[in-house]
């Protein structure tokens, strides 16, 4: 989902340079079976499809105005039992945003499109949210500091799961959760997390990668195009999917992302970055993180 667009600036399309070999482990092996879920641009993740069938629940934390991946989840197991979170919007923050629009456009200063949007946003709301899924208008944390948060813990308490596909867009916050993820390991399938701020936070971010890659394998890697590239190459935000270890056998690992035929620049305005890892005299990932 969108977040800082105008804090990074415009960065012309990567050239092929190989990231540093000590980045390897972050080469995704090759897994078959990938398909895309949510929305083309922003909102959009490729994962493995066996994760979606075998999965009995679907965490999905941030969603902000967009619960595409959700919707096409559901339609590809029904069954599904959905919890999402997200305390930046609600039913009635967005039917405020359409009565907004509306009187933008009475005043001549808004669009009729701006306001159908609108309109057309809490219908999805209503329909999805009151039939398919469960919204908490609460703040994903470590730990409660203010009223309106909500821990791990009583996430996964709260749904009646045992096979959790887990998605996390949280903006810089899934750092605060790694740990609560690596003690719920028994109960997680796959995982999809966009992690932020990895320029600033490059150790942080290693260390959760190594943490995580001890039960999951990295399937998938996707560059958010919204942010920039640090001086090796690695993009600020990247979107990794990981599925369980005991779903896959290490293989093959991918060396140049991203896929045409499934990845989407999340900014379409400007290309995808493109990711090139040397490894021809890698270890798998497992030995390099």
């Amino acid at each position: 989902m969108p977040f800082m667009k105008n804090a990074y600036p415009d960065t012309p399309e990567n050239t092929m340079s190989f990231l540093p070999n000590h980045l390897n482990h972050l080469a995704p092996i090759i897994y078959p079976n990938l398909i895309r879920l949510g929305r083309k641009n922003d909102g959009g993740y490729v994962i493995p499809k066996d994760a979606v069938t075998k999965c009995d629940g679907l965490i999905s934390l941030g969603i902000c105005d967009d619960w595409s991946f959700d919707k096409q989840f559901k339609a590809l197991n029904p069954s599904i039992q959905i919890h999402a979170y997200d305390h930046t919007t609600s039913r009635d923050q967005i039917a405020r945003q359409r009565n907004s629009a509306f009187r933008k456009f009475l005043k001549q200063k808004g669009s009729w499109t701006e306001f159908i949007q609108k309109k057309e946003l809490v219908s999805s709301y209503d329909h999805f949210f009151s039939t398919q899924a469960t919204h908490f208008n609460q703040r994903v944390r470590q730990r409660i500091e203010q009223d309106g948060d909500v821990t791990l813990e009583t996430i996964f308490d709260r749904i009646n799961s045992q096979k959790i596909f887990l998605k996390i867009d949280i903006e810089g916050d899934e750092y605060r959760i790694i740990d609560s993820i690596v003690n719920h390991v028994p109960r997680i399938t796959a995982l999809a997390i966009e992690f932020h701020h990895i320029d600033h936070l490059r150790e942080v971010f290693l260390k959760a990668i190594k943490k995580i890659s001890k039960h999951f394998s990295i399937v998938h890697l996707h560059a958010n195009n919204w942010g920039y590239l640090a001086d090796d190459g690695l993009p600020d935000v990247l979107e990794i999917t990981f599925l369980s270890n005991q779903l896959c056998v290490l293989s093959q690992q991918r060396c140049e992302l991203p896929l045409p035929e499934l990845d989407a620049p999340n900014n379409p305005n400007h290309s995808d970055y493109r990711l090139k890892f040397n490894l021809q005299h890698s270890t798998n990932s497992k030995e390099s993180a």
